[in-house]
């Protein structure tokens, strides 16, 4: 019999401590709707306590990390910190062999440095006594010729160094004359013509919308504020935007996204919508671009 699911929520602006809003922290929970204490101390600590994630994006992907990891050790029924036995391989290791064939090298070790960190947070709290993992050095070339030490779990696959993937002007084109729906073809102009992320795109706030016709020029600076819209890092940034997407933007918000916009029961500040007239989330965006 397949053992009860795990659960991954993130919580909203109401959640609060010493009556500060936390938004977007993960909070997994066992079959039996409580915290997993170990992992909550965990991205606590390093979500909030040191202060390096101040990101909702890093604090999301820290999150669906973490509840991947416990979420495979629970439909497995493994423990994530097991005893000792010969001849057994601790489900990290099982985890990361997983983990290898459904998503790559690199999102593997993506997700491996993160649990990794978990367990070298557990050692030095005395949770645990020892790592899963062994440490290794190797040494690196610098930019001076100089070479460094650096440390890295055993665990870690090793990389091929691949240039950067572009979509090239056919292949634009050809995403676009697939896309169907007016809101998915412009998240692509949004992000192609505009340098947007996906997470910006699909965030792009309906205020930023104007009739283009009496700009001077073909484009206008448009300034990007942390306040409207998911940015990276909450960074800040200018962008130029085409007068004619501006103009099919403009288009969309008087026709399309006002009709959308009646269908669901709650207000959105974003631009675009998907049918149902809520706006687009982050694993929408992946199977939109996946399914093309």
């Amino acid at each position: 019999m397949k053992p009860p699911s795990i659960s991954l929520y993130f919580s909203t602006e109401e959640f609060k401590i010493d009556r500060v809003s936390i938004e977007d922290f993960p909070l997994i929970l066992d079959p039996e709707g409580w915290p997993i204490t170990i992992a909550q101390e965990f991205l606590w600590k390093i979500l909030v306590d040191d202060s390096g994630a101040d990101s909702p994006l890093t604090r999301i992907a820290y999150g669906r990390i973490m509840y991947d990891y416990f979420a495979y050790l629970n439909a497995n029924e493994k423990e994530w910190n097991p005893k000792k036995q010969p001849y057994s391989i601790h489900p990290l290791k099982l985890y990361a062999r997983w983990t290898k064939k459904r998503c790559g090298v690199a999102t593997t070790n993506q997700r491996l440095r993160l649990v990794c960190r978990f367990y070298d947070e557990a050692l030095k709290s005395g949770t645990i006594s020892e790592l899963p993992f062994k440490l290794r050095t190797r040494y690196v070339s610098r930019g001076d010729g100089q070479k460094v030490a650096v440390t890295s779990p055993d665990i870690l696959y090793a990389e091929a160094e691949s240039l950067p993937r572009f979509l090239s002007d056919q292949c634009y084109e050809q995403c676009l004359m697939a896309s169907k729906d007016v809101a998915h073809r412009l998240l692509q102009k949004l992000m192609r013509q505009c340098g947007l992320r996906s997470s910006e795109a699909r965030t792009f706030p309906l205020k930023y919308i104007c009739d283009p016709s009496g700009w001077d020029g073909p484009a206008k600076r448009i300034h990007l504020s942390s306040k409207d819209m998911v940015l990276k890092y909450g960074i800040e940034r200018d962008i130029d935007m085409p007068a004619d997407l501006m103009q099919e933007l403009f288009r969309y918000a008087k026709y399309e996204r006002n009709r959308r916009e009646k269908l669901s029961s709650r207000s959105s500040t974003s631009l675009l919508l998907n049918k149902r007239g809520n706006p687009f989330t982050k694993d929408a965006v992946v199977g939109i671009f996946a399914s093309l």
